[in-house]
């Protein structure tokens, strides 16, 4: 078990890791999610499933 200081130490800074980090997934799902519509729509204006 390491001394409290420390875990203190280690523990701030990668709960800003986690959430810069979540941010970057977030971004990276909604342009995703834009491509994939966009592709969507291009196949129904060709007539295709």
């Amino acid at each position: 078990m390491l001394p409290q200081d420390t875990e203190d130490q280690i523990f701030v800074p990668t709960g800003a890791h986690v959430a810069r980090v979540r941010e970057r997934a977030r971004d990276w799902v909604e342009a995703e999610v834009g491509a994939k519509a966009s592709w969507r729509a291009t196949r129904s204006d060709r007539g295709e499933p």
